[in-house]
C-alpha cells in the first residue's frame, strides 16, 4: 500500500472512533441530565422534619 492510502486509512478510523465515542456519550449524557432534573428535587425529603406527619388536636378531645 501506498503511504497516502495508509494516511486515509488512519485519519478514517480516527474520524470513525471519535464519532462512535460521542455516540456513546449522548445517552449517557442525557441519563444524567435526566436525573438531575428529577421532579422531587427540592421539594424536601419525606423524612425531613417538616415532612413528618403529626395529628392534629381536636378541640374538645
Amino acid at each position: 500500500m501506498t503511504k497516502a492510502a495508509d494516511a486515509a486509512r488512519e485519519r478514517t478510523t480516527q474520524h470513525l472512533l471519535a464519532t462512535r465515542l460521542e455516540q456513546l456519550r449522548e445517552p449517557a449524557a442525557a441519563r444524567t441530565e435526566t436525573a438531575a432534573a428529577a421532579p422531587w428535587t427540592g421539594t424536601g425529603c419525606p423524612s425531613s422534619p417538616r415532612a413528618r406527619w403529626t395529628p392534629k388536636r381536636r378541640p374538645g378531645r
